[in-house]
């Protein structure tokens, strides 16, 4: 069985925005804490540039899979 769950997400502000990963949860968030301030500064600059003017929204799609396990009869031990 296949579905797609789809997220969107509204951010008032650029701050809202970066501000989790700054807590350095998950692999994005690990690289920034990594960076010293100087680095860690312009990146957040170069994503507020990339950025549609707030508010704005961040949409994400993943495909969900599940799997069932099928029995076969007469393949007892």
């Amino acid at each position: 069985m296949e579905a797609q769950i789809e997220v969107s997400v509204r951010f008032d502000d650029l701050d809202a925005w970066w501000s989790p990963f700054e807590l350095g949860v998950g692999p994005a968030g690990q690289h920034v804490t990594g960076l010293g301030s100087n680095d860690r500064a312009r990146l957040r600059e170069r994503c507020g540039q990339m950025l549609p003017e707030p508010p704005f929204e961040v949409r994400g799609r993943q495909r969900r899979t599940r799997q069932t396990r099928v029995s076969v009869a007469g393949n007892r031990r």
